[in-house]
């Protein structure tokens, strides 16, 4: 992998007027507790989220107080065995929903390690469409909580998951501070492969392997251990909050500029819908256009509005069944998955 030490002195990515927001989530609107009741995968739980492996328990919703309220919680195994995972459906939909030109896929989160003795690895990655391969993302050590960058990477072993170094210096680790919240990110420029890791300290990327391959689902996920036949008696408890994944056409990672609308930001009521469905957004953002595309990609229904920042689309001409909803904004386009009964 040829890797390249970016800094923002030498490089400034401007924010893509036509980013899109595909998902994002403060937890502020969930319930304290649990998730979801299921760790089969089979059912969503709070936010559309689903969980495979472990216990109910170990995916909570926590009031951290303070600037970040209601937070994510994830814990992993005691053992040496028990992978945690917890994903939502829906984000190979959106990203084919995405406007022309959008061909870097972007996910940035807040996360705190706290301290633990835990062998666990935290890990924030891009699976493909078929769940086989990780196409980049983070791991932390839970114990030392050293951060390096994931990317699928054609190396000296050959083409597979390789880790790197985010420091631009061969043998120094990233360390994240503990018990502290801190803001990091990656992109996945689709078209290229070209991945890029930003943090506090570091912005580093170069060329992967994994042109051409759709995004389809960001995992938060706890392997039970980092290093493969090491021991582990304890549980770590890492926490998430402001988590945003997007499609831009210009890396935009932890901008400063970055004025983007979220996901949450608009309300879609009712869903399922009936005969007429009711956008709304209490920030007083303007709609400019509403799109409404089947399961293949066709539009089947569009309005285009000025200065309305709610509005009513009439849909009894559809079909039963499930949509995608792109909304236009002068802050942006989120879409949205609408069933129409």
């Amino acid at each position: 992998m040829k890797k390249q030490l970016l800094t923002l002195s030498l490089i400034v990515s401007a924010f893509a007027a036509n980013a899109q927001v595909l998902d994002s989530g403060n937890f502020t609107d969930y319930t304290l507790g649990n998730v979801t009741t299921d760790v089969t995968g089979a059912a969503a739980g709070q936010g559309g989220f689903k969980a495979f492996n472990g216990a109910v328990a170990d995916y909570q919703i926590i009031d951290e107080a303070g600037d970040h309220g209601y937070v994510l919680q994830l814990k992993g195994a005691t053992g040496t065995t028990g992978n945690r995972y917890l994903w939502k459906d829906g984000t190979a939909d959106a990203w084919e929903f995405r406007d022309a030109g959008n061909e870097i896929f972007e996910v940035e989160f807040e996360i705190n390690p706290g301290t633990t003795t835990s062998k666990n690895g935290i890990r924030v990655q891009i699976f493909n469409a078929d769940g086989t391969l990780t196409l980049g993302g983070f791991v932390l050590n839970a114990d030392t909580r050293a951060l390096k960058g994931l990317a699928y990477y054609t190396g000296t072993g050959g083409t597979g998951l390789y880790t790197f170094t985010l420091s631009g210096t061969a043998g120094v680790d990233v360390i994240l501070p503990a018990n502290t919240w801190s803001r990091i990110g990656f992109s996945l420029n689709v078209a290229t492969g070209e991945i890029v890791w930003k943090g506090p300290g570091f912005y580093i990327g170069g060329d992967g392997a994994a042109a051409g391959m759709v995004p389809a689902e960001v995992d938060f996920l706890i392997t039970a251990v980092q290093t493969t036949g090491g021991a582990n008696s304890v549980a770590s408890a890492t926490k998430f909050d402001n988590y945003v994944i997007r499609a831009v056409a210009e890396e935009s990672l932890l901008a400063v500029n970055n004025v983007n609308v979220d996901k949450g930001t608009f309300t879609i009521a009712p869903n399922p819908i009936n005969n007429v469905v009711n956008v709304s957004n209490t920030q007083n953002i303007n709609v400019n256009k509403i799109t409404v595309m089947d399961l293949n990609g066709r539009v089947v229904k569009e309005a285009s509005y000025e200065k309305v920042s709610n509005v009513q689309m009439n849909v009894s001409d559809l079909s039963s069944g499930v949509y995608m909803m792109k909304i236009n904004s002068d802050k942006g386009s989120v879409v949205k998955k609408v069933i129409k009964n």
